[in-house]
């Protein structure tokens, strides 16, 4: 088998090498009661729309 990934000592999630700096640093942590904290907070939970970027600059 060839090691294609990385897996998080902490949860054991497995992810390519490549899309590590995609994943959230959250292990350990209660996902509903952040959530709850961030709505008294009053911060958007919701993932947001990223408009879309030119890839040339003049």
């Amino acid at each position: 088998a060839w090691n294609q990934g990385m897996q998080c000592r902490e949860c054991k999630l497995n992810v390519h090498k490549r899309c590590t700096r995609n994943v959230a640093n959250d292990c350990g942590l209660d996902k509903k009661k952040l959530a709850t904290v961030m709505a008294d907070l009053n911060i958007n939970t919701e993932p947001q729309k990223i408009a879309s970027v030119p890839s040339e600059v003049d």
